[in-house]
């Protein structure tokens, strides 16, 4: 997916509706300030396929945050 952020970021994570985390994302990379390419297999972290339902990812760096809300429809 597409993340369009305005800072220098790196570290991301998945969390669900209710706020809980389902997977960490963009560890060990730096992603540059503008659009960045993030990858999400759409499973937690113990490897299995998530649930069909709105999920949010959220991107950090240097005291900030950008989110973005994916929805999740297993076929």
């Amino acid at each position: 997916m597409q993340v369009a952020i305005p800072f220098f970021g790196g570290i991301g994570a998945v969390f669900s509706v209710g706020g809980n985390l389902i997977r960490e994302v963009v560890t060990g990379r730096r992603l540059n300030a503008g659009i960045n390419v993030v990858q999400w297999d759409g499973r937690d972290r113990n490897e299995r396929i998530v649930s069909d339902g709105i999920y949010t990812v959220m991107i950090q760096g240097g005291g900030r945050s950008a989110n973005k809300t994916v929805g999740v429809l297993n076929r």
